[in-house]
């Protein structure tokens, strides 16, 4: 064979290596998280990983699917190791591993539901209805006595974006399973679920640069999001059903307490100087799409 035929043989060669698809590793299964303080900020959280996987790479896959910076992992008394393979723990199949984490700005700025936020500021009002020391709460918080909201009614989205928006998040469910699960998207996500022409409409009424969307789908029954001011500078939020009860988005402003009408495929705006809160959800499945500037 003459020397072309060798480099023709060799580049061959080196071409089907290029065109093997990369495989997936055979052993994956699923392991459960659960935070050391009960209920941050989910009660459990699951994830798909392989034994072969470094205590690192399941950290940040942890943080990419989660949001979640996790600074410890444990199993019973032993601290994962960022060296360390999971099969040098056991880890397999349902095995449980604690986490103590810090939410990414993105879980915060669109708040927490927590059964039990008493002890602050307005807390009993969202948890048995009733008045509120607005002006109290507000200045408490340090919001701004008159900031605006803007309300917007149904129509920019339509019903079948909206199913698809819901269906998508319910699918997610089906392998998270947590009771206030928050899925990030990318702006190509979102225009697949809906279309570029709703999308492009959604942005003109927000009319910042935006840099988080996300949907939210909570049945967190029993909880609610204390007052607080976001971290967002602005905020756009799509009420995705009406169906539920409790969970009603409340603003405190201008010396009241606004509870606007948040029909499914209403929109709602606001700003990081708003003091504003959801009261108790009783039952049902609250879905939320969101924009945000943060």
């Amino acid at each position: 064979m003459n020397i072309v035929g060798i480099i023709d043989q060799i580049l061959n060669y080196m071409g089907n290596l290029n065109h093997r698809p990369i495989e997936e590793p055979k052993d994956l299964f699923t392991v459960i998280f659960k935070p050391f303080v009960e209920g941050f900020p989910q009660s459990q959280l699951t994830m798909r990983v392989h034994a072969a996987m470094k205590v690192k790479e399941l950290r940040d896959q942890f943080k990419v699917e989660h949001d979640i910076e996790a600074q410890i992992f444990q199993i019973d008394l032993a601290i994962l190791q960022d060296d360390k393979l999971l099969q040098d723990y056991d880890i397999k199949e349902g095995t449980e591993i604690k986490y103590f984490g810090i939410l990414a700005p993105v879980l915060l700025d669109i708040g927490v539901f927590d059964e039990d936020h008493y002890g602050r500021l307005g807390s009993e009002i969202l948890k048995q209805g009733g008045e509120c020391d607005v002006k109290g709460v507000v200045e408490g918080l340090k919001g701004n006595a008159n900031a605006k909201y803007e309300l917007y009614e149904p129509g920019l989205i339509t019903e079948q974006s909206i199913i698809m928006l819901k269906e998508f998040a319910d699918k997610r469910y089906e392998s998270e399973r947590v009771d206030d699960l928050k899925i990030p998207l990318h702006r190509v996500d979102l225009i697949e679920l809906t279309s570029e022409k709703e999308v492009k409409a959604l942005e003109r009424l927000f009319s910042c640069q935006y840099n988080e969307i996300l949907i939210r789908r909570c049945e967190a029954h029993g909880k609610f999001i204390n007052f607080h001011l976001d971290h967002s500078k602005r905020t756009l939020q799509v009420a995705l059903n009406d169906d539920f009860q409790g969970g009603k988005l409340i603003y405190l402003t201008g010396g009241q307490m606004h509870t606007p009408a948040r029909l499914a495929g209403s929109i709602t705006i606001h700003e990081n100087d708003i003091v504003h809160g959801v009261s108790l959800l009783n039952s049902g499945i609250r879905y939320g799409l969101f924009m945000l500037q943060t």
